[in-house]
């Protein structure tokens, strides 16, 4: 049990290191815990509501009856191979540094939920993870932007951060967007995709992570507390446990917003070099 412990998280925090934003005693402490169960409550019944509100828009999307049933193509299974092998070599570092717990953070689930999608025949269900990968994509985004290289000290352990990121961010969703599969974007359904997609996030966030990172001290995306690249932490505070699922939700829809353009932008020029 204690090896299990230590694979789990007995890297991340001991009696004699602690990285204040990876986890451990002081990450604990730094917010009341019944201020983050408070927080998780609401934005719980929230986000219900949310669902209840817009589920039937999403499932009645033209998202969801197009192209179902048909194959992904062998560059698809391709990446979504790589993704999968990706994920599995993270979990390699991860476990054998003690961090494992790490594994749970949405930049690796993503990386998941694309392999998965581009796996698999179109279904309702492949559907529905491939509107919700969209919208986590603001993790692996601000990840490119605000690196977390602390504690990568295995060899090739920094290269497989980069590596994962830009599969997760770029090649992943592109190849999706460009796969012939799924609509570029349908303004009818565009908003409820985004809110439904977002509330599975939080969903994830509140029910999943905050318990695990409760229960281990381990600091998953930040349930626990501050991160220190956060540019608004100055001016909000611990205030942005709450406030960070409206203006993340933004830097989601930039990200989704950057997909589509790439992928506009690619179709336009495969059309014109076939013209």
């Amino acid at each position: 049990m204690d090896k299990i412990k230590w694979i789990l998280f007995g890297g991340i925090y001991s009696e004699h290191y602690e990285e204040y934003s990876d986890g451990g005693p002081l990450c604990l402490q730094d917010i009341e815990m019944s201020f983050r169960v408070t927080i998780a409550i609401i934005s719980t019944i929230l986000n219900i509501i949310i669902v209840y509100s817009t589920y039937n828009t999403v499932m009645k999307s033209k998202e969801m009856h197009f192209q179902q049933g048909r194959s992904p193509s062998k560059f698809e299974r391709l990446i979504g191979l790589i993704c999968l092998l990706t994920f599995l070599i993270q979990t390699c570092y991860k476990l054998y540094t003690g961090r494992g717990m790490f594994m749970n953070n949405p930049c690796h689930i993503v990386i998941l939920m694309q392999g998965f999608v581009l796996l698999t025949k179109k279904s309702k269900l492949s559907t529905f993870v491939f509107i919700c990968s969209l919208r986590w994509l603001y993790g692996v985004f601000l990840a490119l932007r605000y690196p977390v290289l602390c504690g990568l000290n295995l060899p090739f352990e920094v290269e497989l951060y980069w590596i994962e990121h830009i599969l997760g961010a770029l090649i992943g969703p592109l190849t999706l967007t460009l796969s012939g599969r799924f609509i570029l974007f349908d303004s009818n359904s565009f908003i409820a995709h985004q809110l439904i997609g977002w509330s599975s996030h939080i969903f994830y966030q509140r029910l999943y992570m905050l318990p695990l990172s409760i229960l281990t001290w381990a600091n998953l995306n930040y349930t626990l507390c501050r991160p220190d690249t956060d540019p608004f932490i100055p001016y909000i505070g611990n205030w942005y446990y709450i406030l960070s699922e409206f203006y993340l939700n933004i830097i989601s829809i930039s990200a989704v917003s950057v997909i589509y353009l790439l992928t506009y932008l690619f179709r336009k020029g495969l059309k014109q070099k076939l013209d």
